[in-house]
């Protein structure tokens, strides 16, 4: 539900009147947070093959089908909408993007000739090397909460993996490996990765990590102290956005 000028406008409303537009494929609406309006609503558009627009033309026909409160302030044009590998649209990562959160990190490279095989595909253990890679951003993003985790005795080490591959990457391909914290309980943390195709915003592949809290001096398992976990929390998404982005890893 989005908060536009005082209305609960449902998403949904929005999206059907983008979508009956002959021009778009797909179409999303979000709330993006705003001083004056609580939430501005901002549609992100898929055009159909050969197509092209305006954002002035897609508003224009938002405005001649809806009420004035949930027309949308603004129109963004996509190559591709960012999906889970059910095809369920992650809102929360179009959101961050407008927002600029400081929960997702992202970090791009080429892929390197070692991580590939002889055919110049990327071998399916590069993709976890990425993960890490973003993760480990993350973390120095955020150094001086994990620098109070270590004081702690508190570590992360990695206790489940799943990942599903959608699309190959290949030697020299640019990617974008995108990584954010989707949950904290008392003896864990999840994170959720995507890997995707720089400029085209393909998805090649994501997963999940779960990392279990662990007491160095006894090597046992232990409930992450309160302290702790209210600093990990700080960093999650809305329930909304968590429900979209920690979905099983599973067909």
């Amino acid at each position: 539900m989005i908060l536009a000028r005082g209305y609960n406008v449902h998403p949904c409303e929005i999206e059907e009147v983008l979508c009956a537009h002959p021009k778009v494929r797909e179409a999303v609406a979000v709330g993006i947070a705003d001083v004056h309006r609580g939430e501005m609503i901002k549609a992100y558009v898929v055009l159909k093959d050969g197509e092209t627009a305006t954002p002035e033309e897609i508003i224009a026909d938002c405005r001649a089908n809806l009420a004035a409160y949930k027309v949308s302030a603004a129109v963004e044009f996509r190559a591709a909408l960012p999906k889970t590998m059910f095809g369920n649209v992650l809102r929360h990562a179009l959101r961050d993007d407008a927002a600029g959160a400081t929960n997702t990190i992202s970090v791009t490279f080429p892929v390197r000739y070692a991580e590939c095989d002889p055919l110049g595909i990327a071998h399916h253990s590069s993709y976890v090397i990425w993960f890490e890679e973003a993760r480990h951003e993350y973390r120095r993003r955020h150094q001086s909460d994990y620098d109070q985790l270590a004081e702690e005795g508190v570590y992360m080490p990695l206790a489940e993996l799943r990942v599903r591959y959608r699309s190959p990457a290949r030697f020299g391909d640019v990617i974008m490996v995108r990584s954010w914290m989707t949950e904290v309980k008392s003896r864990r943390a999840t994170f959720y990765h995507e890997v995707r195709r720089a400029g085209t915003e393909e998805i090649l592949a994501e997963g999940e990590s779960v990392h279990i809290c662990f007491a160095v001096k006894t090597g046992e398992l232990k409930k992450i102290p309160s302290r702790v976990k209210g600093l990990l929390e700080r960093y999650l998404k809305s329930p909304d956005s968590r429900s979209e982005a920690t979905r099983p890893v599973r067909d």
